[in-house]
């Protein structure tokens, strides 16, 4: 068990004949305090492991174990990339009719322009809200919905499950992620860490250009390859369905030739056809390209 930050606070007791009781609270069994020969919480950021031969084993005692297996910080000395020490690449700026059409598209209001978006863009932190939600589920509602987002919101108790905080709980949270093939976790090797590293999960245009000039001179062999996710809107559902398999094709040709890496864009289509097409929604994208093909071969 790995404690995030003292968040599920977990307290344990241990008695003479071997008994451990772990709960969120003291007093969850009836036991006599005359026979407990040890207490303890689960601290932030440590681990709590009992060996079915009759022990546990400490927090120490696993890391030790776990970081002598393998060199692992070199292998991430020499297999990690930054995303910022890739090459920069010209800034490209949105024309202000682009970017009212993305919001559009996108399913942007006005309220969270001005209440949430303007918040980052002139304090750099999210805003401050009220608890809770009365919208009703997109599934449920009587309204159309602009965005295919809409259906996958999640609705949970956010006064008992804080949300992941990566300033205040750094040691144990983070927003980083890594980019490239993942290997076999059970046969671990140094080309496991042969990624690029991202400072967040969402990138801005001249990151996101950084990745799609990605070629064969990268030294980790990285190749990417952009496909664009537009269907006909006038062709109705067989259009789309002739695209999907149209994008399944092109994902696995790319793939065939070496390309790694497929960037799926959801912006405006080509100018060329932009009032003629339509962009997919991500989560169809992302479904699509990973799904076997329904084309003959």
């Amino acid at each position: 068990m790995l404690d995030r930050n003292g968040l599920r606070p977990s307290r344990y007791w241990v008695t003479e004949d071997g008994l451990v009781v772990m709960a969120s609270e003291v007093g969850t069994l009836d036991i006599d305090p005359a026979t407990v020969v040890r207490k303890g919480r689960l601290q932030p950021g440590r681990m709590f492991l009992i060996d079915t031969d009759g022990r546990i084993v400490e927090d120490i005692e696993i890391k030790a174990q776990l970081a002598e297996a393998h060199p692992y910080q070199q292998w991430l000395d020499d297999g990690l990339i930054d995303l910022e020490a890739l090459p920069a690449k010209p800034h490209v700026t949105e024309p202000p009719l682009e970017a009212l059409r993305a919001q559009q598209v996108f399913g942007y209001t006005q309220e969270e322009i001005r209440i949430l978006l303007a918040a980052v863009a002139r304090d750099s932190k999210e805003a401050l809200g009220s608890m809770g939600t009365d919208t009703p589920v997109a599934v449920l509602s009587n309204r159309s919905q602009s965005c295919c987002y809409d259906y996958f919101t999640q609705l949970f108790a956010q006064v008992t499950n804080p949300p992941l905080d990566a300033i205040r709980e750094e040691l144990v949270t983070s927003l980083g992620k890594v980019f490239g093939p993942e290997g076999n976790i059970l046969d671990l090797s140094p080309q496991d860490a042969e990624l690029i590293e991202l400072p967040y999960p969402v990138l801005h245009n001249d990151q996101l250009r950084k990745l799609r000039d990605l070629d064969d001179t990268h030294p980790h062999g990285f190749h990417s390859r952009v496909l664009y996710t537009h269907f006909g809107v006038a062709e109705g559902g067989a259009g789309l369905a002739a695209d999907l398999d149209r994008l399944r094709n092109e994902v696995s040709a790319a793939v065939d030739e070496g390309v790694n890496v497929v960037i799926l864009p959801t912006g405006s289509p080509p100018r060329t056809v932009r009032r003629s097409r339509c962009c997919w929604p991500p989560p169809r994208c992302t479904t699509t390209s990973c799904a076997p093909s329904s084309a003959p071969g």
